[in-house]
């Protein structure tokens, strides 16, 4: 932003220039490659790096990612999006979603402000952007579409194909890894919704605290089976007393596995 410093606010900035696709004045991108990815597209070629399935259905995106090398980030844009996703969350293993739309095209970044969040390569599903699409048959994936390595890289050899049919978003597929998703809605009031999957049997800790670091809730602690889980976090502390609003930091941990998320609670 012209001050000569790498901070929050260059990265603001930049991310700014993504999600709207132009520069700071007015003049748009020339999109990479051009084009666009139609939803017939169909691969599976030994040597692409990673392959994104995005389902689409009338309740929203559901992003499937085989990776062959580590990912960091992921930009994307749809277009022919008949309509401005209201209250769009987006949950995401690459840590946290943030979107723009405009003039019918929706796009999307995922990655983690802090630089932590990396995905080894699998199979799994890594984004959720629930709402409502009137015709799924209609969107497509334009040539802005990004995938960053674990060194910041582009990843070249991304097949990227838009399926009509639904996959699982609601526990029916069992995970392969463990995960803690962004709370939605947040922020919230009176109660909020915590989504989380684990891989296979597991000591799990969920937990909320305050800004000091102070444990002010615990939403679950014991042994959990496979599967995708959820809790309603309602607000309160163990003793059933209403916090205060404000930012709050919840964490999963599961033997190594360890996420935190803030969430913010409005009276």
């Amino acid at each position: 932003n012209g001050d000569g410093v790498v901070n929050v606010q260059g990265l603001a900035l930049l991310q700014n220039m993504i999600l709207t696709g132009q520069y700071p004045d007015g003049i748009p991108f020339r999109p990479v490659g051009g084009g666009s990815i139609l939803a017939t597209k169909t691969s599976s070629r030994i040597q692409d790096r990673a392959r994104l399935t995005f389902h689409v259905t009338t309740s929203g995106i559901v992003v499937r990612m085989v990776n062959h090398v580590a990912v960091r980030g992921l930009q994307v844009r749809f277009d022919r999006v008949a309509s401005a996703p209201e209250s769009l969350a987006i949950s995401t293993l690459l840590g946290q979603g943030f979107h723009s739309f405009a003039n019918g095209s929706l796009r999307v970044l995922m990655y983690n402000q802090s630089g932590y969040t990396i995905l080894e390569p699998g199979d799994r599903l890594v984004a959720r952007m629930p709402f409502s699409i009137a015709n799924p048959a209609e969107l497509r994936l334009s040539g802005e579409l990004v995938l960053a390595d674990a060194n910041n890289n582009r990843i070249d050899s991304v097949e990227a194909s838009i399926s009509l049919e639904p996959t699982s978003v609601s526990g029916n597929e069992l995970p392969t890894d463990f995960a803690l998703d962004q709370n939605y809605p947040n922020p919230f009031n009176p109660s909020t919704t915590i989504r989380f999957q684990v891989p296979s049997t597991s000591t799990v800790k969920l937990a909320v605290y305050n800004a000091l670091g102070q444990e002010v809730r615990t939403l679950f602690l014991g042994e959990m089976n496979q599967g995708v889980k959820s809790v309603v976090f309602d607000g309160k502390d163990n003793n059933g007393n209403q916090l205060s609003s404000g930012m709050y930091l919840y964490r999963m941990t599961a033997g190594s596995f360890v996420s935190s998320k803030k969430l913010m609670f409005l009276k």
